[in-house]
């Protein structure tokens, strides 16, 4: 197989050669010595990480993974998904960072059926936004703490890299997203994103909404971003970061990535990310997703391989051809050894029997997990709505004791209101005609008394602001004959 260039299939159907730096049309029929692969938008893959340890076995490592896409990210056993991982070194510990990706085999169908009827197979399937290992491999730019911000049509990522490893990726914004909320074409959003940016002077009175909108949602972007950052940070352990590329068709967008120095950014460098020179700006993104694949056939590194669609292996490495020619070379030594050949044939019959046996047993066990597994996560969700439930109902007990409590304090404060003011009118001999009282917080005495004895009425009103009342005031007064009424307003 030539390791030099691969064929590449875009993200439009087409094919195309690449040798490192440029493409080049190929035919589909002409493609057979070459490896061929495409990539997958994030948002058609379902995400999980975790930790696991250092000196997990590959083997272990891929059952583990598979089993926590099932359980912790929820993936339906009924459906069938391809799952692969990749793994992420953890400076000072004895763990790994696993960070795994699922997709459902009907999916990847769907995307790349007319691909496979011409071309058979698709030896790479990869996520898009891990393209950026390339850069490094093939020394397109440092060794450093690099962050990239991809914007294309359907998909859009922040990317963060430590000492040019990957990190993390965090979806943003698309470019088709942001046209619906503006109410443009797409075409249109890419103008005003290059030429104007997020800069106000670079717009008219006119286009005022459509720079507030732009703003908002970019500002926004940086804001997730910078959070994101600060999380891995503490993660993965790296002090900042040194760069911010914006992964735009190699253009640039004025005053965006500017943003990121209200949030301590100040010291990094901000630039456009141009790698390409011999490639039109439109498949610069197309251009980095072949390179990765380059260099995963050229063993740079390693990453999450999607595929479903594999080569077939030529005929005498497969099983069937490895069976077919032992059995050939039996059937050879039995004309002239006819009781060793007809030994040879029993063992080997009784060989794919016992292959047959534990193909059925493996395949029977499988269904059962699954089953078993799908039962787990109903009976973990009907725990979760019990617990949920339970939850609530301790909360409105909770609730309510607090109503009564509150009521009892308040029956309370009402009784020693309406015993201090009986206490009050019985030490100066004051009688009422009236009293009318609302709840703890105000109560209206009617007072009656001769006119002789007015000053009591004072009197008995001090006795309550020395008792702690606030409010004491007269609200009416009246004199009949020698009969003197005066409405008292008692507030604590």
């Amino acid at each position: 197989m030539i390791q030099d260039k691969i064929l590449f299939v875009a993200h439009d159907g087409t094919y195309l050669l690449f040798d490192g730096s440029n493409f080049s049309p190929i035919e589909a029929k002409k493609s057979k010595n070459y490896y061929c692969g495409g990539v997958v938008s994030a948002p058609l893959l379902r995400h999980y990480g975790m930790r696991v340890s250092e000196n997990i076995s590959p083997e272990k490592l891929e059952i583990q993974a598979e089993m926590s896409m099932y359980e912790e990210a929820g993936l339906d056993p009924d459906i069938d998904f391809k799952i692969a991982s990749i793994s992420i070194a953890l400076e000072d510990s004895s763990e790994q960072f696993v960070e795994s990706y699922a997709i459902e085999n009907s999916v990847l169908t769907e995307i790349f059926s007319k691909n496979i009827s011409k071309l058979g197979h698709l030896d790479f399937i990869l996520p898009s936004f891990l393209k950026y290992d390339a850069l490094y491999a093939y020394e397109k730019i440092e060794r450093k703490n690099d962050l990239f911000i991809y914007f294309g049509e359907d998909e859009a990522y922040a990317v963060m890299y430590k000492d040019s490893h990957y990190i993390s990726t965090r979806t943003i914004t698309t470019l088709n997203e942001l046209a619906q909320k503006l109410g443009v074409e797409l075409s249109v959003v890419k103008t005003l994103l290059s030429s104007k940016g997020v800069e106000n002077e670079n717009y008219s009175a006119d286009e005022f909404l459509k720079m507030h909108t732009i703003q908002e949602e970019l500002s926004k972007i940086v804001e997730r971003v910078a959070h994101a950052i600060g999380h891995k940070r503490g993660v993965f352990g790296f002090d900042s970061v040194d760069r911010f590329f914006l992964d735009f068709e190699g253009q640039d967008i004025p005053g965006f990535l500017e943003l990121f120095n209200n949030y301590g950014f100040e010291n990094s460098q901000h630039s456009p990310l141009r790698v390409f020179d011999a490639i039109e700006p439109q498949r610069y993104s197309d251009a980095l997703s072949a390179l990765y694949i380059l260099g995963l056939v050229q063993e740079k590194y390693t990453s999450a391989n999607l595929t479903i669609f594999e080569r077939r292996p030529v005929f005498y490495k497969t099983h069937s051809g490895v069976f077919f020619i032992v059995l050939a070379m039996a059937l050879v030594a039995a004309l002239a050894y006819p009781v060793y050949g007809t030994y040879q044939l029993s063992l080997l019959e009784k060989e794919r029997f016992m292959l047959d046996e534990k193909v059925q047993v493996m395949t029977a066990l499988t269904k059962k997990l699954q089953k078993k597994l799908k039962e787990v996560r109903l009976e973990k969700k009907y725990a979760e709505e019990q617990r949920d439930t339970i939850i609530a109902t301790i909360a409105s007990y909770d609730e309510l004791i607090d109503t009564l409590r509150e009521q009892k304090q308040d029956k309370k404060a009402r009784q020693l209101m309406m015993q201090d003011v009986n206490t009050a009118m019985a030490k100066y001999k004051l009688s009422s005609q009236n009293l009318d009282q609302n709840g703890s917080q105000r109560m209206q005495v009617h007072i009656i008394s001769e006119y002789q004895k007015r000053d009591d009425i004072a009197k008995f009103m001090k006795d309550l602001i020395a008792l702690g009342y606030l409010h004491v005031s007269t609200r009416e007064i009246k004199r009949k004959e020698n009969i003197y009424e005066s409405i008292i307003e008692i507030r604590p």
